[in-house]
């Protein structure tokens, strides 16, 4: 091993109870360590000398010469293994803006738009004008935003802007343009629906002034609430389906905005959106669920959209509150159901991996920020083979 080990520049430590995170500046990447990391990356950070920071583990510590050289061994290695180590690249593009959901070239951008809309939407402090040349189109889209819907003088912009989605059917395909730029060209007009809802989530997220846009579905007991982050199959949005029917309120199937300033979470009530794997349950839940009418995303899956009830101009449904839970369901029919306590680090380890987008890049203050944040946060796994039990589970816990 190495006799010194110089740190890179840009990379701050920060504490989580007994353990830590590094953050790279460059990369925008964060690293949890164990105890024993946090302990010899500070020990580095002011003094390069291994040995130096091993026998201060020794000191310290209470470890033996051998274990405390072997732990800082196998955790020098890991840091290269990771990446923590190695040079820092530019950072990453985070926005969402003017995603292109399929191949778009040679389609010009619109120049004459119709100039009064088919129905319009708010989401968030954001309204989105939507222009549809086709019935059946409209009403398709209709049934997964409809319930956003609103008249321009029940729901005004603050800045006075809009912005707008044009749906345009040709002889032989649909085209969607954002904001008169063309972003999906398709053959199968049963795929406008998800990919104007798609548009006018993004354009919403873009125009609201969050901090951390964490894909996960949010629930409030009332006074809190539970955030389920997960990536697609983890179960997250069957999930929050049986939550809403025991009783919690819905915030938001796949968004959570936290906010820059005060750290709370406003309610994001998109249609939730189900694959075919959990209709049958789904079913069993909702009466009405079966009648919804199924379509094809761009992805190739076939989905169906369950929309809350929402009343836009009530001011109680625009509750902002703080995050309490922070649970990570993960679904495997072999799974024993359960809440399993999880470390403030790890927690928000997994947690950033379902960070989509930041509004800014991450700084050394962002960073301190965070760990402030999830600091007043419980925070769980939840591996789960029956819905019924991981709903009680939930519940048990955001009514405690």
């Amino acid at each position: 091993m190495k006799t010194t080990l110089i740190l890179p520049k840009d990379s701050p430590l920060f504490y989580v109870g007994a353990e830590g995170l590094v953050l790279q500046t460059k990369n925008q990447k964060l690293f949890a360590l164990n105890t024993f990391s946090t302990y010899l990356w500070s020990c580095l950070e002011i003094n390069p000398s291994i040995e130096q920071a091993v026998n201060d583990a020794v000191q310290q510590l209470g470890l033996s010469k051998a274990l405390a050289s072997e732990y800082a061994r196998l955790a020098i290695e890991q840091w290269h293994d990771v990446g923590l180590l190695e040079p820092q690249s530019g950072v990453p593009e985070q926005r969402t803006s003017y995603q292109a959901f399929t191949e778009v070239s040679g389609i010009n951008p619109l120049e004459l738009a119709p100039s009064v809309p088919s129905m319009t939407v708010r989401l968030l402090d954001h309204t989105v004008s939507i222009f549809v040349d086709d019935d059946t189109a409209l009403s398709a889209i209709r049934s997964v935003i409809g319930h956003l819907e609103v008249s321009i003088g029940q729901a005004p912009q603050p800045d006075g802007r809009t912005s707008a989605i044009d749906v345009c059917h040709g002889s032989d395909s649909c085209i969607v343009y954002r904001n008169s730029v063309p972003i999906a060209r398709f053959k199968n007009p049963d795929s406008i629906a998800p990919t104007v809802k798609s548009v006018m989530l993004q354009e919403a997220i873009d125009h609201f002034d969050y901090m951390f846009y964490f894909h996960a579905g949010v629930l409030s007991n009332g006074n809190a609430l539970v955030m389920l982050p997960g990536a697609q199959g983890a179960g997250k949005s069957t999930l929050t389906s049986g939550l809403v029917a025991a009783g919690l309120t819905y915030y938001s199937d796949e968004v959570a905005l936290v906010n820059r300033n005060d750290g709370l979470v406003r309610p994001f009530p998109i249609a939730v959106c189900s694959k075919a794997s959990a209709w049958p349950v789904l079913a069993g839940l909702f009466p009405d669920f079966d009648t919804l009418p199924s379509f094809p995303r761009l992805d190739g899956k076939v989905v169906r959209y369950r929309p809350p009830e929402v009343d836009l101009l009530d001011p109680a449904y625009d509750r902002a509150l703080p995050v309490k839970y922070l649970v990570f369901p993960t679904y495997s029919p072999d799974a024993t159901t359960g809440l399993i306590p999880l470390s403030k680090v790890t927690a928000l380890q997994q947690l950033m991996t379902q960070c989509l987008a930041m509004k800014r890049a991450l700084t050394a203050e962002m960073t301190a920020w965070l760990v402030e944040w999830i600091e007043g946060i419980d925070c769980y796994e939840l591996p789960n083979a029956s819905l019924t039990e991981a709903v009680t589970a939930v519940t048990t816990l955001a009514r405690e």
